[in-house]
């Protein structure tokens, strides 16, 4: 390991050299000298590994692992700048995506915050990033507002949409004319 040390106004790099070539744990900073962002850099100048970013007040915004084109795979959160939890789950690269910016997206379980701490929504994606089984949007107050059941390839096999107050609005059923479902997911 050797240590070539270059500090910028807004960024310090540790220059470290491993078997599979030289990396740079970097830390980059806000204007106001908090932490940015913390991770390593690989050869091609892309996040690689364990990787975590702050808001300018210092709170953790989001903490997960990059693969080595610099994007989330595996386990990933990310808070409010009050601290609060936004949203938790499993980022995964979706192999034939319909769009290109679906490319990186959740799979199996995962959940979001308001910024007052209250669920707002939570649900499992398949392997290609599709909604399956049991997906819950809730209202601020923290009370049910949709329920959504889907089935393979986003087939709706039970809808109910809730007032705030809780009271039931809308509730059908497979073979049902379904009310559109807004979307409840990354």
């Amino acid at each position: 390991m050797r240590g070539d040390n270059k500090v910028t106004d807004t960024t310090k790099t540790l220059r470290s050299a491993f078997e599979n070539g030289a990396q740079d744990l970097q830390v980059t900073y806000h204007p106001n000298g908090q932490i940015h962002e913390i991770g390593i850099k690989n050869t091609q100048g892309h996040w690689e590994g364990p990787f975590e970013c702050y808001h300018e007040n210092g709170q953790l915004e989001g903490r997960g692992s990059m693969n080595n084109r610099g994007c989330f795979v595996g386990p990933f959160e990310s808070y409010y700048e009050n601290g609060q939890l936004k949203e938790k789950g499993l980022f995964a690269e979706i192999e034939k995506p319909k769009y290109e910016q679906d490319r990186f997206q959740f799979i199996g379980p995962f959940e979001r915050y308001y910024e007052n701490g209250q669920l707002q929504q939570k649900g499992t994606k398949n392997a290609q990033g599709e909604l399956e089984g049991l997906a819950e949007c809730y209202y601020e107050n923290g009370q049910l507002e949709e329920r959504v059941t889907f089935g393979t390839q986003r087939k709706i096999l039970g809808y109910e949409h809730y007032k705030r107050d809780g009271s039931l609005v809308t509730r059908s059923a497979p073979g049902q004319k379904t009310p559109a479902a807004k979307p409840t997911g990354p």
